[in-house]
């Protein structure tokens, strides 16, 4: 969408009707104002004022909405939606690949053979599940879990569910064995990583990063996980 294209959609749609959209994608990424403000580069002040809808400057609204991973031409259309799409994975059509070999994105990865008997000892295979072109927002995975995976921190949050087996999560120095139907949910920001305790280990792993395209996000994630870390320790202190 060109740029005088947007201005004059931006004044048919009015800033009332801007304003709740981003108040709407904002609440559907769990961010307080602060926090958007932090990774917009933007005053509180300024984000209240637009959920508001009273007007603000045209260029703020295109930075709030990149930092919310909204498209101009989408942000002004007639419908807005913040999910647009479905993605069907079926069980037949999966691509493993290697997670030591990956390079940012499964179009330049190689990929591994469909037999897992031809598997490397050393590989640590991944199939990607569904998800929708969300820009790494969301990112669903299966892991054979067969080797200890190496120490990582990265931006976002992790889940893990373990299906088969049993291994062991090691989290900021801190060890949890997990078993069939157990399950994890941490802030990635923090060293992590997987060690299996059976010959092999089945892992459903969902990588969550609201924010994949700024340095800001690993920064605003560690904070929060600093933040969150220093509430329990003064919570245990009082115990």
């Amino acid at each position: 969408m060109r740029s005088e294209e947007f201005h004059a959609a931006l004044r048919e749609r009015g800033f009332p009707t801007i304003g709740q959209r981003l108040l709407r994608a904002r609440h559907f990424y769990g961010l307080s104002v602060r926090e958007l403000a932090d990774q917009a580069q933007v005053s509180k002040n300024t984000i209240t004022r637009l959920e508001k809808g009273l007007p603000v400057h045209d260029q703020t609204v295109i930075v709030l909405a990149r930092a919310l991973n909204i498209r101009r031409d989408r942000l002004v259309a007639a419908d807005f939606h913040l999910e647009e799409s479905v993605a069907i994975a079926r069980a037949d059509s999966g691509r493993w690949f290697d997670a030591n070999l990956y390079r940012g994105s499964v179009s330049n990865s190689p990929e591994l053979p469909s037999d897992p008997r031809e598997w490397s000892p050393d590989a640590l295979p991944f199939s990607p599940l569904a998800s929708r072109d969300s820009k790494g927002r969301f990112n669903p995975n299966l892991m054979h879990l067969r080797a200890p995976t190496p120490s990582k921190s990265h931006r976002g949050e992790e889940f893990a569910y373990v299906l088969n087996g049993r291994m062991r999560l090691v989290f900021d120095d801190h060890a949890y064995e997990l078993g069939p139907g157990d399950s994890a949910f941490f802030w990635a920001a923090e060293s992590h990583r997987y060690e299996p305790l059976t010959e092999e280990v089945l892992l459903l792993s969902i990588v969550i990063d609201p924010f994949p395209d700024s340095a800001r996000g690993l920064r605003l994630t560690r904070a929060r996980s600093r933040a969150n870390a220093a509430g329990n320790r003064a919570a245990s202190g009082r115990g």
